[in-house]
């Protein structure tokens, strides 16, 4: 199967902070990602609760968590070789980047 063709550099913008994991699975489910049932369940609970807790990003460890699945997936699914869907580490965006072998060390 051949893989798509991504461009490297930034999709998710790392001014969206907190919210950078939640935009990244659903960015991935356009892609065929399935997420989990927590998830899903997270998602539900935020659309019907009205008060001002914010139920997508408040339980940090459970999204980070779902963040690592979506890399994963769109690694093995979609990154060419000496690429990789993650955070760069030095602008915080989350994207699509080439990465040197010999330090690990990712470009754009």
């Amino acid at each position: 199967m051949e893989k798509s063709t991504f461009e490297v550099g930034s999709i998710i913008n790392s001014a969206l902070g907190i919210y950078i994991p939640y935009n990244v699975v659903l960015f991935a489910i356009d892609y065929g990602y399935n997420p989990t049932d927590e998830f899903k369940e997270m998602q539900k609970d935020a659309q019907i609760e009205i008060d001002e807790c914010d139920y997508i990003t408040h339980n940090f460890e459970w999204i980070y968590d779902e963040l690592d699945r979506v890399e994963s997936y769109m690694n093995d699914k979609y990154a060419k070789e000496g690429h990789c869907f993650s955070i760069h580490p030095d602008w915080g965006d989350w994207g699509y980047y080439k990465f040197d072998e010999e330090d690990q060390e990712m470009e754009e």
